[in-house]
């Protein structure tokens, strides 16, 4: 998990990991980017899940 530790410009952010170890500098929109993919992922993987229920039931039927 990162926090966003300083601003640097107008576009850009530093950011460190939670125990502070590891700093990047990234812009709003990288950083906004890689969000959206995260919540794609995690839409994809509930609906998979949501998918191997079903069939699950299905087979307890």
């Amino acid at each position: 998990m990162a926090k966003v530790k300083t601003r640097i410009g107008p576009n850009l952010l530093r950011i460190s990991t939670t125990h502070g170890d590891t700093e990047t500098d990234i812009t709003k929109t990288e950083l906004q980017t890689q969000l959206d993919h995260k919540r794609l992922d995690k839409q994809r993987v509930q609906l998979e899940i949501k998918e191997i229920e079903a069939d699950i039931e299905m087979l307890n039927i």
